[in-house]
Formats: C-alpha cells, structure tokens, sequence
C-alpha cells in the first residue's frame, strides 16, 4: 500500500467583484479611469497583483497590486490606456503564479470580471489645434497693422497734400489782389 497524507492548509481566495470604468466612452492613448473591487473570501490574507486584459491581450492599466485580510474587500483605482479605437472591455482577475497552477482554482477566481464596454475613439490632433490658432490670430494682427498704417499714410498724405493745395490758393490769392510790395 502506498502512504498518503492529507493536510488542510488555509488559503486566500481572490475574487474581482466589479471592473468599472468612469465613462463609456474614452480616447485611445489616453487614460480612463476604473475602479476594481477586489475580495478574499478565503481563510488567511493575500498580497497580489491583478491583471486586466483587453480579449487575449493584455491590457495598458497601472499596476494593481492589493492586500486583502480573511473577507475584506478594496477598491482599487487604476487608469486604463486602450491602445486603438473602437468597442472594448476590460477583464481583470487575480494574478496567479505558474508554479500553483494546480491550484488555481483553490485560490482564485480564473474567468475574471468584465467591465461594460466602452467606446473608445482616436485622438484629434487637438494638441495642435492652438498653435493653429494663435498662428491665425498673430497673421490676422498683422494683416489688420498693414492695412490700417496704408490706410493712416495714405490719409496724411491726402492732408498734407490738401494742405499745399490750400497754401497755393492762398499765394494765387495774394497775388491776385494787386497788392504791390
């Protein structure tokens, strides 16, 4: 007969209860904030990282690492990072080391949670956007000062040259009264 021995040894267990975006909608390469709520339904406590992923990709998101006593749950604020446009969730579950792989399911849940979707769409060059419109606002400036110093010296001109006119008038006058110096 082979010997055998049976032993119960306390362990965590690591649930994801909710994976919660801020917003449905978001801008690739930009973050978007979520809220994981994490639990230890086991016996003892539990120090580990949680993983998210976007389909079988691993996702973009901050570091989520947490501590959990026997029944305690945590929120957990991590921002999210998609890295393209469209309709995505995010999966998150308790990272679980190769070598307890035969226990994984003892210590962890192994599905994950999923969030909602949310649409992401690409960013606009918005970044660009005022420099754009300051250059526009600077040449319109300058434009508007061309325009009106022509407009200001061609007025002064006409003023002056009204001015002669006026001051040949007035000699043609002089010289037409007969008065004899």
């Amino acid at each position: 007969a082979t010997p055998s021995f049976t032993a119960n040894i306390p362990l965590p267990y690591v649930e994801i209860n909710s994976v919660v975006p801020e917003d449905n909608k978001g801008t690739a390469n930009k973050g978007l904030g979520v809220m994981v709520t994490a639990s230890n339904t086991g016996d003892v406590e539990v120090s580990t990282n949680i993983q998210c992923f976007e389909g079988d990709d691993l996702a973009d998101v901050t570091t989520l690492y947490v501590t959990l006593a026997p029944g305690e749950s945590k929120e957990i604020p991590t921002t999210w990072y998609a890295n393209s446009s469209g309709a995505k969730s995010l999966n998150c579950k308790p990272l679980i080391l190769q070598k307890f792989n035969t226990l994984s399911e003892d210590l962890g849940q192994t599905t994950g949670t999923e969030s909602e979707l949310v649409s992401f769409k690409d960013a606009e060059d918005s970044e660009d956007l005022p420099i754009i419109l300051y250059g526009a606002i600077v040449i319109v400036i300058v434009i508007a000062t061309v325009i009106f110093s022509r407009i200001s010296a061609k007025k002064l001109t006409e003023t002056e040259e009204e001015k002669d006119y006026t001051t040949d008038e007035e000699e043609d006058e002089d010289e037409d009264t007969g008065v004899i110096e």
